[in-house]
């Protein structure tokens, strides 16, 4: 499948995780996969030219339709303005008829909001998950994650695989996972062997710095509150003043301190191909009624 494989290496409509998730099932390391592309005026082409290549392969895949998505453009005063930069493509793939068959099971009771267990059996059976991972995965409803993991700890668990498991779509059932390692020491020297320059990229980091903003939260609801009723953590997500690459970046940042959202942040950022690592440093201050604004032209409505 070389004419997938330089696809992958050359793509820039998808982000680096599913171009690794779009690499190891061209490798034939995955049963199936799901990508997301996006297409805007810089690579038009793109989504003929990877739906021309799977139908050479006879790949199978399932087409999503497409849909509008938007980027930062400028924060301005306490207003975070979003613009329509593009659409973006969901694509489904498989390597036989069987497995698209099982999705499609998956994605019914997944719609119907049935049968949570089963399902989410289908689908880590599917995208060959160890089993450990999809039983602790099951397991974790928010009541058990209530019982059993304080709040710093459920995140700091999210950070660390983010980091340890980076070729990997799941979390493992611990970081100590024989199977899991197994999976991504297995992936990474596939990587390796296919592409030099793709597995290079994956081990580029650039540093930063900028002000960032506490735009949210992380939280497991139920019934309107939060799961935990005290926490010794919080997982914020903030938003970058300064653009990298012409783009205001979101992160998520773990912190035992509370901010409220709005607080200003001086940080140093790590960026990875696959994720960002944000290191704190002194509030700066705080924007009241921090605020996003959609500019949407066709309706002539803002909101």
């Amino acid at each position: 499948m070389k004419a997938l494989l330089d696809f992958v290496i050359l793509c820039r409509g998808m982000t680096t995780k599913d171009r690794i998730k779009l690499l190891l099932f061209a490798l034939g390391l995955r049963p199936a996969t799901s990508v997301y592309l996006c297409i805007t005026p810089d690579n038009l082409k793109e989504s003929f030219l990877f739906e021309h290549t799977l139908r050479m392969y006879k790949i199978i895949y399932l087409r999503g339709r497409e849909k509008s998505f938007e980027e930062v453009k400028k924060i301005q005063h306490n207003k975070i303005v979003w613009d329509v930069t593009g659409l973006w493509i969901d694509y489904d793939l498989f390597h036989t008829v069987k497995q698209k068959e099982q999705f499609i099971q998956y994605r019914k009771l997944w719609q119907l909001d049935k049968e949570r267990n089963k399902r989410n059996t289908i689908a880590g059976k599917l995208y060959d998950y160890p089993l450990c991972c999809i039983t602790q995965y099951n397991k974790e409803t928010p009541r058990y994650i209530c019982k059993n993991v304080d709040s710093y700890a459920f995140y700091n668990r999210m950070h660390v695989i983010d980091k340890k498991f980076s070729l990997l779509s799941y979390a493992p059932c611990s970081l100590l996972c024989k199977n899991a390692l197994s999976q991504q020491n297995h992936f990474a020297t596939a990587i390796r062997n296919a592409s030099l320059s793709f597995w290079n990229h994956l081990h580029e980091v650039d540093v930063y710095e900028t002000d960032v903003i506490v735009e949210s939260e992380n939280d497991i609801i139920v019934d309107g509150k939060s799961i935990w009723k005290t926490k010794n953590g919080h997982d914020y997500i903030v938003l970058a003043v300064t653009p990298f690459h012409g783009k205001h970046w979101f992160y998520t940042v773990l912190s035992k301190k509370p901010y409220p959202v709005g607080t200003v942040l001086s940080a140093t950022i790590k960026q990875y191909a696959t994720y960002g690592e944000v290191l704190l440093g002194r509030e700066k201050g705080y924007i009241k009624d921090l605020h996003h604004e959609r500019n949407l032209p066709l309706l002539r409505r803002e909101y």
